[in-house]
């Protein structure tokens, strides 16, 4: 098992498109192309995104743009 030093949140798809302002077919394009973090199966019925994984995403486009801007 992975150690993990912080709890971990999980996020439904509603939620991680309202924090990263994607549509739903853009987070599931995103995810499709492997430019975005995959979902989490947490039932059978239900899937949701690590949240730290998906705010780590959102600082790599941070760094990405300061970069660009530099």
């Amino acid at each position: 098992m992975t150690d993990i030093s912080e709890p971990l949140e999980f996020w439904r798809k509603t939620r991680t498109c309202e924090v990263t302002s994607m549509s739903p077919a853009t987070v599931d394009r995103a995810v499709a192309e492997g430019k975005f973090p995959k979902p989490v199966r947490i039932s059978r019925n239900r899937v949701a995104w690590v949240a730290a994984e998906v705010q780590g995403w959102m600082a790599e486009r941070l760094s990405e743009r300061n970069a660009v801007a530099a």
